[in-house]
């Protein structure tokens, strides 16, 4: 009898997750293999950019403004970029590179104007409310030898603001234009300081330093206790001092140019009073010269330099290459062009704000008694 053919022993079924796992498994690696070779690809590819990232990191680039001027001129007029607070303090990007903060970046622009042989005139552009007292005198005094120095014309535009420490670096000009609606004035200084001591108490915290004998006053300003009538007395001193130094600025760059509005101490005094004003009050007081807009500060540029036309030069800087030129990052920036009065550092969460003394228009902060 035929039974048929043996089937022999049993077989398992077939794994089809066991194979389809494999299969996976190897994909997976020659995917890894193909994306290392693609970055180390591109490293090589990308290194002069990255390098030039670090190399370019902080120049200035040179532009000529088509709006101004004569385009392609021998005779130059360069414009100077004041923008926002003043501080002395230079920024990090995100990438690694550095952006040079108001100080630095005046600094670095006068520098090239200083070397250009062509520049004949120099418009210093304006928009800030002040800053830091010492950040101030900073650029005052830069702009003071600057025009000892190339010994030619310089005209301030203001275009939205000049208060306070703005108008401090602008003093010494030898003409302030103010376009119709700016602000300007501010003279004065202040000192902000801050009084947690009753959060703490509240908290049941409680901060006591030990300080060394005879320095009593070496905690002054702390925010963690409130300020005494002896150390107010003492700080009021300070700030006195730096408020009789900008009279004596303005009384010294305008007393000439302000048709005898501001020829003596005691009618600089008579305006420095903490108010701002508008370019028509500005005018008024003797504080501005002209009202007007970019175009009346070239044309002063241009006459005092004794010279019929110019090409308008400005300055800005260059990030570089690099990340930030993959990712559209890589037009000229200025510092500063946002006034923020509130500014987020993540690395200065766990700290308490500092006091500084300040030439700064800084509204909503009053002095209580």
């Amino acid at each position: 009898m035929n039974y048929g053919p043996t089937q022999g022993p049993a077989q398992p079924p077939y794994n089809y997750k066991k194979a389809r796992t494999g299969v996976a498994f190897w994909i997976s690696i020659v995917m890894g293999v193909l994306l290392l070779i693609s970055v180390i690809f591109n490293v090589v590819s990308f290194q002069p950019i990255f390098h030039g990232f670090r190399q370019q990191d902080g120049e200035l680039v040179e532009q000529t403004d088509q709006h101004y001027g004569d385009p392609g001129a021998c005779d130059r007029i360069a414009v100077i970029t004041v923008d926002g607070i003043i501080v002395d303090e230079d920024y990090q990007t995100m990438f690694g590179g550095k952006v040079m903060g108001p100080v630095s970046f005046l600094k670095a622009q006068l520098l090239q104007a200083r070397q250009d042989k062509n520049v004949r005139a120099v418009i210093i552009e304006i928009n800030s409310p002040g800053g830091s007292v010492t950040a101030s005198d900073t650029m005052y005094h830069e702009i003071v030898k600057f025009k000892k120095e190339k010994q030619i014309p310089v005209v301030v535009y203001v275009g939205e603001m000049a208060a306070s420490g703005g108008y401090y670096i602008a003093a010494p000009a030898d003409c302030i234009v103010a376009s119709p609606t700016a602000i300007t004035g501010s003279i004065g200084v202040m000192m902000t300081l801050i009084d947690v001591s009753g959060a703490l108490q509240y908290l049941q915290i409680e901060v006591k330093p030990i300080i060394s004998k005879g320095c009593d006053f070496k905690d002054t300003g702390s925010p963690t206790k409130k300020i005494g009538s002896a150390e107010e007395e003492y700080l009021r001193e300070i700030v006195n001092r730096y408020y009789d130094q900008f009279v004596a600025v303005v009384h010294e760059g305008r007393c000439e140019k302000s048709k005898k509005q501001l020829a003596t101490i005691a009618d600089v005094v008579h305006v420095a009073n903490g108010k701002i004003y508008n370019t028509q009050q500005a005018l008024k007081k003797g504080l501005v010269d002209r009202e007007g807009y970019f175009e009346t500060a070239y044309e002063e540029a241009i006459n005092r330099a004794g010279i019929a036309s110019a090409e308008v030069v400005r300055y800005s800087q260059q990030p570089g290459g690099g990340l930030p030129f993959m990712f559209g990052g890589n037009s000229p920036v200025r510092p500063g062009g946002d006034i923020n009065l509130l500014k987020v550092d993540a690395g200065s969460l766990g700290t308490l704000p500092r006091s500084r003394f300040l030439y700064m228009w800084q509204p909503g902060i009053t002095e209580t008694d």
